[in-house]
């Protein structure tokens, strides 16, 4: 998902993502318009917790190893 080369942190590189999706064009009639709102998402990383959190959105922490302190 990520374009070859780029080395943007992950909070960056997602939040420029929820950006692009939050906003779509209508291929047929060429309008632009609003996208279903994100109700919430699954996340591991801290920042990009942080980021969704900003942005108002609900974050299931998603975290694989239990044992291990962020």
């Amino acid at each position: 998902m990520r374009p070859i080369g780029d080395n943007a942190p992950d909070d960056v590189l997602k939040e420029k993502w929820l950006d692009e999706a939050s906003i779509y064009v209508n291929g047929l009639s060429g309008r632009i318009g609003r996208s279903d709102p994100i109700d919430f998402v699954f996340d591991s990383d801290p920042s990009s917790i942080a980021m969704w959190r900003r942005r108002g959105i609900f974050v299931f922490e998603v975290n694989q190893n239990p044992e291990k302190e962020f």
